[in-house]
């Protein structure tokens, strides 16, 4: 019944058996935030500032996300929901190019170049929650199968995040960050203002020095904040692109 329950939506309206996962999600937080908070502060000399960003880097819906696709578990969740299939399947192709993609492969749906004039443009694809959501009831389910033994509930989490200590040594920026921290002179980087789109869509782009001239870059997404993260996100990747190194590759790259 718990296996069921870790799986089940709240719009999974079929379901008679039990409830959805949101209260194993609320405890599973509560457990992977203590364990990766004590781990961090027991293996790290890093100061209260750097502690919280490695935290924030382990313990969110991004991470979260990409470790429950990794296993796969995500072809499992009961839904009712139209749109989650979708917004999945975005999220895995997306996730697709930033882990397999070759540097020296050109650009073909993701980032594309509309024609010479034109800036390359992405769409800025968002993480769908639900896909956290359901690893942190895993875990809150894991803990009370386990008989509440913590470190059953690190076990499991140690084999399912298997870069656990290259975060911690090396915690990922904010895309936005990836891009002023490679442009760092200031003034050299230059977001335009929000421009509204069809179907409530918000575009921004992105200006920045690159071989010997200013280079434009356009990003698109529900909100200002979300196209300007897809507008550093395309500069990255074309960028790194035509550098031979996949300067956006990081699936573990924060959108918050």
């Amino acid at each position: 019944e718990r296996e069921v329950l870790t799986l089940t939506h709240p719009s999974y309206g079929d379901n008679r058996l039990t409830a959805s996962y949101e209260k194993l999600e609320f405890l599973g937080d509560a457990v992977l935030d203590y364990l990766v908070t004590c781990y961090i502060y027991t293996n790290t000399d890093a100061d209260p500032s750097r502690l919280t960003v490695i935290r924030s880097a382990l313990v969110c819906n991004n991470m979260f996300a990409s470790l429950l696709t990794d296993i796969q578990l995500d072809q499992f969740i009961l839904h009712c929901t139209p749109g989650i299939y979708n917004k999945i399947k975005e999220y895995l192709d997306d996730k697709w190019w930033d882990e397999t993609q070759p540097a020296e492969v050109k650009v073909d749906k993701t980032l594309k170049q509309i024609n010479e004039e034109d800036p390359p443009e992405l769409d800025m694809v968002e993480v769908p929650k639900v896909l956290g959501d359901v690893f942190e009831a895993l875990f809150g389910a894991i803990f009370l199968d386990s008989g509440h033994d913590l470190s059953v509930v690190w076990s499991v989490y140690r084999r399912l995040c298997p870069t656990l200590d290259k975060v911690v040594a090396n915690p990922p920026l904010n895309i936005k960050k990836q891009l002023l921290e490679k442009f760092p002179v200031v003034g050299s980087v230059v977001f335009s203002s929000a421009t509204q789109e069809g179907g409530g869509t918000v575009s921004v782009t992105v200006e920045v020095p690159a071989g010997g001239t200013r280079r434009k870059f356009k990003g698109k997404g529900r909100s200002k904040k979300l196209a300007v993260l897809a507008a550093c996100k395309c500069a990255l990747r074309k960028l790194g692109e035509e550098e031979g190194v996949d300067a956006a590759g990081d699936c573990l790259a924060r959108t918050e």
